[in-house]
């Protein structure tokens, strides 16, 4: 329901806080969304905290910084999440 919504990083900051109240979320998929490098750090820090996500998906969004990328992969490793982000 989220993906390819033109949500940009203000809506993303929105969407994780109010998950944060939902410890049982397994999946979110915000594929083609503006989301844009503040949208990912909100992302970064909902995803340290939760400890249910299972599946990430951030295919197709705007272009964020390198760094990141790979920390979103390092994390999403770390907590053992599946992350579905389209190769630059």
């Amino acid at each position: 329901i989220l993906s390819d919504n033109d949500i940009g990083s203000e809506g993303i900051s929105e969407i994780v806080t109010a998950l944060k109240d939902h410890p049982k979320i397994q999946s979110l998929f915000l594929k083609g969304n503006p989301i844009g490098d503040k949208g990912i750090k909100s992302i970064l820090q909902f995803i340290k905290k939760n400890k249910t996500l299972k599946t990430l998906d951030l295919r197709d969004i705007q272009p964020i910084s390198k760094s990141l990328i790979l920390d979103l992969k390092i994390l999403t490793k770390e907590k053992n999440i599946r992350l579905l982000l389209s190769s630059n």
